[in-house]
């Protein structure tokens, strides 16, 4: 398959040469051609990797003149980029030079300003004001922020301004564990003030569809390079210190779920929506699938008034792990 897609990308590298070429020496962080930034990330890659882009048959579309002067150009590119090799291989399909630029930013940003930097706490209930006075939840206006430098930096396609905002409101929700209809709904009010002649089936489809690319996919993507930067940044600048554990983070974007005990329901076999409906009446938020289970177990859940469907969720749990009260009578 992999052969497939880096023989289909060269050949249009082939017949666009001359543009890709123009593209690669102007160092731009953005082009309109995405492609574009996805090939130069591939090709920088390739010759991390494998020390020569010739070693792959894919090249068989360029001539011997075309690939010398790619190579060239591309170990020109490797020799005096700034960031890492290794962040550069751990993020296919993002621009390098994107990466470099925003290193730069970060290294430049004052030791005071640079825990502002990092994402804040999905569950976080702090709220600020904005320059109208108005109070705005901190861990969207956050998300702003790092979606706003992802843009403007790794050519990510999350926004700025109020299309920011948009991504920012629905990946926190996603990530705080709403529930789907939810958040279908909050965007049904939101799109009711901003533009009232937006159809609910087209908000319905289109969030929907969101949650799945900006949520699922673009966020993560980009959000571990910026994290990948920041890490090597705060630790030079002796800032470890303010760097949080990104191991489930991951994880937590993929479910949308922002606790430990949540991402543990799931893992036994509960669906999102009874994860959302049940972890509210749990108070520890570090729970291990073990501990998870024993809670389901010792703690009266059925007098929690919760919906049939969860409590058939659960009953099903307990009996595929053999752990229902009456198993252990």
């Amino acid at each position: 398959m992999r052969k497939i897609l880096d023989s289909t990308r060269l050949q249009r590298l082939a017949s666009e040469f001359s543009e890709f070429m123009e593209y690669a020496k102007s160092r731009a962080i953005r082009t309109r051609s995405r492609f574009y930034e996805y090939l130069l990330s591939y090709l920088v890659f390739r010759q991390i990797d494998y020390g020569t882009l010739a070693s792959s048959p894919s090249v068989h579309g360029l001539s011997q003149d075309q690939l010398d002067i790619l190579s060239t150009e591309i170990d020109g590119i490797i020799k005096t980029l700034e960031v890492s090799s290794r962040i550069v291989l751990r993020n296919p399909g993002i621009s390098p030079w994107g990466m470099n630029a925003l290193q730069r930013y970060f290294m430049e940003t004052p030791d005071i300003e640079l825990e502002d930097l990092l994402p804040t706490a999905p569950l976080s209930e702090t709220t600020v004001q904005d320059e109208k006075g108005e109070s705005r939840d901190d861990a969207i206006n956050n998300f702003v922020r790092i979606f706003t430098r992802l843009t403007d930096y790794l050519g990510a396609p999350l926004g700025s301004g109020s299309s920011a905002y948009e991504n920012a409101l629905l990946v926190i929700e996603w990530m705080r564990g709403l529930p789907l209809s939810r958040m279908i709904d909050n965007q049904i009010r939101y799109w009711k003030r901003r533009d009232p002649s937006k159809s609910e089936t087209t908000v319905i489809r289109e969030t929907m569809e969101r949650v799945e690319r900006v949520a699922r996919f673009e966020t993560p993507k980009y959000l571990h390079a910026y994290l990948d930067i920041l890490r090597p940044v705060s630790l030079v600048r002796d800032r470890g210190d303010i760097l949080p554990p990104t191991d489930d983070f991951w994880l937590y974007l993929e479910f949308g779920v922002s606790e430990r005990t949540q991402l543990s329901l799931m893992s036994l076999g509960l669906s999102r929506s009874s994860v959302t409906s049940l972890s509210v009446f749990i108070t520890e938020d570090n729970f291990s699938e073990a501990d998870c289970l024993n809670w389901l177990v010792t703690n009266e859940w059925r007098e929690f008034g919760l919906p049939r469907l969860v409590e058939v969720e659960v009953e099903a749990v307990l009996q595929r792990h053999d752990a229902s009260p009456a198993a252990r009578t």
